[in-house]
């Protein structure tokens, strides 16, 4: 069996490829996940629960407490996860908005405040770090995917943009708020976590 997505941009040679075809109605109102599923409907496959799923082993719950600690995030208080990088910078909040919230949150609630990010986001998070008034950790660029898992795992909620650790987050069972813009929230929400707000700006807000 050969099964592709129906062709009608002029390619419609490529269509003579497969043995089946598929046509979804309305994809770009489904959930991304979904996209990839609908390959599968000629099997007429059952399918009851189609989130993602995501498992942390013992071993790296281990090490995100081990990191914890040694990055001096207090243990005995919430924490807040904040991942505010995207590779496509037309996705992302302005930073401005970023040092508003860290400074109304870290005001008006006990918690604690981690920046997530990769290494090449390192100058850009402790940049944002210093412009704020209260006390964040930096994470980024010191975890693996697996750590992040383990370390969002434990925090009680994640704030960011339109990115992989939204997913990871939902994925682990924490509860995320996602700025959305310009992206579709309906094709890009992650559907695990219950509790979920999106903003919806433009490129030209940025």
């Amino acid at each position: 069996m050969r099964i592709g997505k129906y062709a009608d941009n002029g390619t419609l040679w490529r269509n003579r490829l497969f043995t089946h075809l598929v046509n979804p109605v309305n994809e770009m109102q489904q959930y991304s996940t979904l996209h990839n599923l609908n390959i599968l409907a000629p099997f007429n496959l059952t399918i009851k629960d189609t989130s993602p799923e995501l498992s942390i082993t013992k071993q790296k719950k281990i090490d995100a407490e081990h990191m914890l600690k040694k990055e001096r995030v207090p243990s005995d208080k919430p924490i807040i996860a904040l991942h505010p990088f995207s590779r496509w910078k037309y996705k992302e909040w302005p930073i401005r908005n970023y040092i508003k919230l860290i400074n109304y949150i870290g005001s008006k609630y006990k918690v604690s405040l981690m920046i997530t990010g990769s290494i090449d986001e390192k100058d850009r998070e402790a940049n944002l770090a210093k412009s704020s008034k209260i006390n964040v950790h930096s994470l980024a660029g010191k975890t693996s995917l697996g750590e992040l898992a383990a370390l969002l795992n434990r925090c009680s909620v994640l704030i960011g943009i339109d990115s992989a650790p939204i997913h990871i987050a939902a994925d682990v069972g924490t509860p995320n708020i996602t700025v959305f813009g310009p992206s579709s929230p309906t094709s890009w929400a992650p559907r695990k976590t219950a509790q979920r707000s999106f903003y919806k700006f433009t490129t030209h807000s940025m």
